[in-house]
Formats: structure tokens, sequence, C-alpha cells
């Protein structure tokens, strides 16, 4: 299987020559005369970034094709098979084709936000290319295996420095659009190589997963993910084992166990984990905090009883936590 690069653009641009776009604004809604199928039929036609900055916006369920969702600066949240995913600066989500969603930013500074479309018709393109072999290409480069599609695992997937640096590369040449179009091209392409190789990564850790069937170790996987999203998204909130298991569509103790199972970690362990980390960071980055609303921010209303959790974790409390960390800057 050859993925060389250069050979896949060859092919693609034959068929999809300027067929990009690029949009700056988030849409209207309330605008006389705006058509919210119109504004989602162009993401059919042309690969599409959208570089927009808003510090309010709420946008309806809608379906899509598949995308990257991404923020430069702040957070911008996305609903989504009965899930909540909060996309920021340490993260970016995948959406796929035909899938069904909605989005909002509510924000005090504004929120940049950065997205990555994908036409059905070039993911399909693209993905031929890449699983067929040169002598094929070479013969015949409109050779079609009738691919009906590539379905991602839709999740919150951590920067790294696979897929990230693409992401930022294309948020950089989107400054200057039209004129880094060839470049464009190249690593529009070269993302789809990437997220796929990706995935493949991803099926072969769930065929770890102690289950039965390869199809319920993917569904089981799915749905804690799901879970997991949820509290990376929802943990400063009051969140009940029934709103998780509602998410992933599981009963409560079948829940409880196939969590700790997979993530060696009960959720309610886990919510406190990602509690006490965002409270870590907020005293490393700002010396002047306070502890009351640095204990409000993460979730809790007791201070004595954050105060214990943070010692358990970082054996100091947490005012002494943060005179440390200050001493280190001076």
């Amino acid at each position: 299987k050859n993925t060389d690069l250069q050979l896949i653009l060859l092919f693609v641009n034959m068929n999809f020559k300027d067929n990009y776009n690029i949009i700056n604004s988030f849409p209207d809604l309330l605008q006389q005369g705006f058509d919210l199928n119109t504004h989602l039929d162009q993401f059919k036609l042309a690969n599409t970034l959208i570089h927009a900055s808003s510090k309010n916006i709420n946008f309806p369920e809608h379906g899509g094709v598949l995308s990257i969702k991404s923020t430069i600066k702040g957070t911008e949240y996305y609903k989504l098979n009965s899930g909540l995913y909060a996309v920021s600066e340490s993260n970016y989500l995948l959406v796929n084709n035909g899938n069904y969603y909605s989005s909002f930013i509510d924000s005090i500074s504004e929120v940049d936000s950065f997205t990555i479309h994908f036409t059905p018709s070039f993911v399909k393109e693209v993905v031929e290319n890449i699983i067929t072999p040169d002598e094929i290409l070479l013969s015949d480069f409109t050779n079609s295996k009738n691919i009906n599609g590539i379905e991602f695992i839709e999740k919150l997937y951590a920067n790294d420095n696979y897929v990230t640096p693409v992401i930022s590369e294309l948020y950089n040449l989107s400054v200057d659009f039209n004129n880094n179009m060839l470049k464009i091209e190249e690593l529009y392409i070269l993302l789809i190589e990437r997220i796929l190789r990706k995935h493949h990564e991803l099926l072969s850790e769930i065929q770890l997963m102690p289950a039965l069937k390869k199809s319920t170790k993917l569904e089981i996987y799915k749905r804690l993910t799901r879970a997991k999203d949820y509290i990376d998204s929802c943990y400063s909130k009051e969140i009940a084992l029934q709103d998780l298991a509602n998410v992933c569509w599981l009963n409560q103790s079948y829940f409880i166990r196939e969590f700790k199972k997979h993530f060696k970690i009960t959720p309610h362990q886990y919510i406190i984990s990602k509690r006490m980390d965002a409270a870590k960071r907020m005293l490393e980055e700002d010396a002047s905090a306070s502890i009351k609303s640095v204990c409000s921010k993460v979730g809790y209303k007791d201070i004595s009883s954050f105060s214990k959790l943070f010692k358990h974790f970082y054996n100091l409390p947490p005012e002494h936590y943060q005179k440390m960390n200050q001493k280190e800057f001076i």
C-alpha cells in the first residue's frame, strides 16, 4: 500500500482543482433571507476552512460533512451523539460525514475557532488512491473500489505530534488563503492520510479490550469514550452517575464496571482527578487566584473538602502549592 503524497496529489488534483473555500466569520442566523440549507450545501461542494471568532454564538443542530473541529484560543462546545464535547487549544474533535450536531460559544473573551471540512467525494478519492497500488494508479487513475466512506471514531483527540501540526499549519496558511492554495491542497491530503492512520491505530488498541466480538468492542469503546469526553468537558459541573449512563446508553452498573475495566479508574475517581488537575493548572498559572475561586471553578462548594482532596493528590494544601509555584517564577 503506497502513501506517497506527490503521487496521490497528482491524481486528486485532476478531479479537485480549485475546489477549496474559506469562511472568515460565523453566519448571521437572524439575517433576513438567510437559508441554513444553502449555507450547509457549500460544504458538500468545496473543501472549506472556517476561521472565525466570537464570544457568543449558538448554531442549531444540522448535518455536516467530515470535519475536524479545533480552536486556537478559547473553548467551543459541540453537542453530538447525546454527548457534550468541549473543544479547546489542547484537543480536536472529529465529526463524521452525515452526522448531526449543534455547537455554541459562550465566553467572556473572544474564542478563535478553526474547522476543517472535507467533501465526501474528496475523502473517497483520497482514500481510494491511498489504498490502491502504484501499478493500478499509473494505468488507470479513475480506478474505483466503490468505497462507501470510512466512519471515524468521534471523540476528543488530545493534541499530538502527528495530526495537530498539520492542523496548525493549515491555520497559518489560511491567513493568506489564496496565495497558499497549492500547499493547502497538499496538507488536506496529508491530513486525510494521517487521521486514517490514527484511526487504524485506534482500532488496533480497541481489539485489546476484553470483549467477545469485534463489533462489541468497538461499540463499547465508543460509548465509554463518549462518557469520558463528557466528563472532560463538564467536570466543573455537578455530574450524576445517571447522567453518564444516559450519555453512553448503558445501565449504571454495567457502565461503572466497563469504565473501570477499560480506563483502570472509576467514573467518580476520574471526575476528581480531572478537577484536581484543573485546579493545579489554575494555581500554577495565576499566583493571585484565590483558593475559593479555584475551588468554585472546578466544581466544589466546600473549600475544606477541596483542600483535603488537593493535598491527597499533590501532598500539599492548595495555598502552599500556590506559594511554592510562585517562588519558582521569581
